[in-house]
């Protein structure tokens, strides 16, 4: 069971990051060059039933998998053990990104013209750099900090 949580908890976070960095880099960058939002719009619309989707799998086998290495709940947001600092890690990078996504969501994208394009592009960065830290976060839980791979 923990090795099928894992594979869909890696499909789902590669289908979220990936979806990201590919809007930033190759839909946003080339639409704020030429000043029209159209691209980020048709991307938003054809990304957004598979990027929530796997948002919530992410989720869901996020919770399971915390729970198996770390069964006492009481512990969670303890700090005293590595799933609970990575639950906490995590939960503020999902809080970061859910309030930037639904303040684009809300504020920006029924409005998206030429003249707030930038103001999009820098929700979509702030967006697909937590997605990055949410995949760093997961590998340093597994790994070791940062400064093992040294």
């Amino acid at each position: 069971m923990y090795l099928i949580l894992i594979l869909f908890h890696i499909l789902s976070a590669t289908i979220w990051t990936g979806g990201h960095l590919i809007l930033f880099f190759r839909i946003y960058l080339p639409a704020y060059k030429t000043g029209n939002p159209e691209a980020v719009i048709t991307f938003e619309k054809a990304y957004e039933p598979l990027g929530m989707g796997s948002l919530a799998i992410l989720i869901l086998t996020g919770l399971l998998l915390v729970y198996i290495n770390l069964p006492d709940l009481s512990l969670w947001l303890s700090g005293v053990a590595p799933a609970s600092n990575t639950l906490i890690v995590k939960l503020c990078l999902l809080i970061l990104t859910a309030l930037t996504a639904l303040n684009a969501r809300l504020r920006i994208i029924p409005h998206l013209s030429a003249e707030n394009l930038g103001t999009m592009g820098v929700h979509i960065a702030i967006v697909t750099f937590l997605s990055v830290a949410f995949v760093i976060t997961g590998v340093m839980h597994r790994y070791g900090t940062l400064f093992s791979f040294f």
